[in-house]
């Protein structure tokens, strides 16, 4: 259903048991931001939570605990928004509490202060992370200009400064109708659902300026490198990556299966890499898409003094799998490996709405969970070899390191 005001508004009813989950996302997230103001979208997720015109942030998280439900804020990548859980005899008093975080948000002063506190800490403990630390600076390496760059959580200098005005301003911006979709699903009646909504969300009032275009990244035409060096500590970690199929490719599926035939402790990389090379503690690959193009990356965390050797393991595996593809072994494993963690996947009500609502935001079309079992299943070998010569190339790779300074 799409409202008056341009909200689309998903219902899926599941009478399976007596709960239901909702989502309320907006296009925003890091793909919104620049270096100025990169951490606001996390920011303003998390204040809509804490306090609105109404309610105090401990008022809400007595009144949301005492029907056994939960609400929070969540951002990313490529979006914002809330998300609520509760017993389906609870609807509206969740409803009343969701619908309240999302229009009437405070943004007190003093609850920003706290929120601030708590992002610059996470911010911090990141750095303390080395996986956490090599992924964000395989990103700022692989992305000179997409915002894809930017490490979702935010940057000190920005957060330090974010005033209520600004969360304020980013909010207003975005969060707006034509740019919402509300997913519902569980145990519910689509006609209540359907009234609820329009009686809580309809009065929004649309925005006044476009949101912005982000230009795609301009393909990677070099070898990029860059290497970090952290005290005391004895693992090396090396990703070496490209840039791979955003959400709308006809890529997508031969490349995710890809990536599940080389991840995995039954993976290529598991096999060759820690198996039989005995060069990696763990090892992986990984493949996330975006609304422009993703990021595919090989992982590996190496003793330093087998840095060089694992970068050349690395090489040798992706010009294999160019040279000579995947086996139908290799093939059918991934591809049942994928329909069946998706399915499983989707059994919580608030991963349907996740998926359905974020599809729908993303103009992929809610419905593509029923199509994605098929799409999988229809993947060829040689669509896997297609999407791995038009992704890979080994003449114009990132590679980062980030390895204990006593290793040079």
């Amino acid at each position: 259903h799409v409202l008056d005001n341009g909200i689309t508004v998903l219902i899926k009813e599941n009478r399976m048991v007596p709960l239901f989950a909702a989502r309320a996302a907006f296009l925003g997230g890091v793909r919104f931001e620049d270096h100025s103001t990169n951490g606001v979208s996390n920011f303003v997720s998390r204040m809509l939570t804490r306090g609105t015109d109404t309610r105090s942030a401990a008022e809400i998280a007595h009144q949301i605990e005492s029907v056994a439900g939960e609400v929070e804020g969540f951002s990313g990548r490529n979006s914002f928004g809330v998300t609520v859980e509760a017993l389906s005899g609870s609807f509206d008093e969740a409803m009343d509490i969701f619908s309240d975080v999302l229009l009437n948000p405070s943004f007190d002063g003093r609850e920003i202060e706290r929120a601030r506190r708590e992002i610059l800490s996470e911010i911090n403990r990141q750095g303390d992370n080395l996986l956490r630390t090599t992924i964000n600076l395989f990103l700022s390496t692989l992305y000179t200009n997409h915002p894809y760059r930017l490490n979702p959580l935010g940057k000190i200098e920005p957060v330090r400064g974010f005033t209520d005005e600004d969360l304020r301003t980013f909010y207003a911006k975005y969060a707006r109708p034509e740019n919402m979709v509300i997913s519902v699903v569980g145990d519910v009646n689509e006609e209540q659902v359907l009234a609820t909504v329009r009686e809580k969300f309809g009065g929004m009032k649309k925005g006044a300026d476009p949101l912005p275009e982000v230009e795609a990244e301009p393909v990677v035409k070099e070898i990029r490198q860059d290497v970090e060096t952290k005290k005391e500590k004895a693992q090396t970690h090396i990703i070496m990556g490209f840039q791979a199929p955003s959400l709308e490719s006809d890529s997508q599926y031969a490349f995710e299966v890809l990536n599940t035939i080389l991840s995995g402790q039954g993976g290529r990389l598991f096999l060759e890499l820690r198996d039989k090379k005995s060069l990696a503690y763990t090892v992986t690959s990984f493949y996330t898409p975006g609304l422009e193009p993703g990021f595919f990356g090989l992982y590996i965390g190496t003793a330093p003094q087998k840095e060089e050797e694992a970068v050349a393991a690395m090489k040798e595996q992706l010009d294999l799998l160019l040279k000579n593809g995947v086996t139908d072994e290799e093939l059918e494993r991934a591809k049942n490996y994928l329909v069946g963690s998706f399915e499983i996947g989707l059994q919580q009500n608030s991963s349907q709405a996740a998926k359905i609502g974020f599809d729908e935001l993303y103009n992929i079309g809610y419905e593509e969970y029923e199509r994605y079992p098929e799409e999988v299943y229809a993947v060829t070998k040689e669509d896997v070899l297609d999407a791995a010569k038009k992704y890979i190339d080994l003449e114009a790779y990132t590679l980062v390191i980030v390895k204990p300074e006593s290793s040079g």
